[in-house]
């Protein structure tokens, strides 16, 4: 089967698994999905073979892994489980591990997932080195603070900025609960800007001041000067860390 959702031939998996009398039903499945998955379901199990894992495997063997596109559910799922096998077997016991960035933020919980796993790593005595490719935005920008390094590329553009939430233009909701769910905007927007201050070394209450005013953006350059630390170490366009593991191939 040939199909463009992930959602959609899982479905249909199920389907013709629980329609057989065999055990295992074999998928190939040509999407942007990190590692194979084997779903039960009615005492039968569904195998996906992903192509993209071969090269996940190739980069990982040398230390390298990828966050890009929006942070959610998935992203924040794939990266913890991918990292943490490579981590388990060796990958980069005797290198850092590098993370290669490229996001335009998104969901606030899954991206501090994604933070505290980078920093479980580093309490375990894993050197992590981010590298800032394309765009680091909303919630990129604190992810990227979790690395013992923090690498930008030349023209790598970056953007901080309040969080931001929505309760829908048609939607109605009590005047407590919508105060409640303003109050735990405010909260996590307190932890967002506090993991970010802290990092560049930059007064809590002149950060939020200056995101108050307007949308952060900078380029490389910018992102290397703002607060005492800066929210990156180095622009290079070519870190130490992939050198190395490009002049193994």
């Amino acid at each position: 089967y040939v199909c463009a959702s992930m959602g959609q031939i899982m479905k249909l998996c199920t389907k013709v698994c629980n329609s057989l009398t065999a055990n295992w039903v074999l998928v190939w499945c040509g999407t942007f999905f990190l590692g194979n998955e084997v779903s039960m379901k009615a005492g039968k199990s569904i195998l996906r073979l992903d192509p993209y894992d071969v090269k996940w495997e190739t980069l990982a063997r040398k230390g390298v892994t990828l966050i890009s596109g929006e942070i959610d559910e998935d992203s924040a799922h794939i990266f913890a489980i991918n990292t943490l096998r490579a981590k388990i077997a060796g990958h980069f016991k005797n290198r850092p591990l590098v993370i290669l960035l490229n996001t335009p933020g998104g969901e606030v919980n899954h991206g501090l997932a994604i933070y505290d796993t980078i920093r479980m790593l580093v309490a375990c005595g894993t050197q992590v080195h981010i590298v800032g490719i394309g765009l680091i935005a909303s919630m990129g920008t604190v992810i990227m603070q979790a690395a013992t390094h923090r690498i930008s590329l030349p023209y790598t553009q970056f953007l901080v900025h309040q969080m931001s939430t929505s309760i829908g233009y048609f939607s109605s909701e009590e005047v407590s609960k919508l105060r409640d769910r303003t109050d735990e905007a405010e909260r996590l927007n307190n932890v967002l800007m506090a993991i970010l201050a802290d990092r560049v070394q930059m007064p809590l209450e002149e950060l939020k001041a200056m995101c108050r005013k307007k949308d952060l953006w900078m380029d490389s350059k910018g992102a290397r000067e703002l607060g005492d630390h800066g929210l990156i170490d180095e622009i290079s366009e070519i870190p130490d860390s992939l050198r190395t593991v490009l002049t193994e191939a």
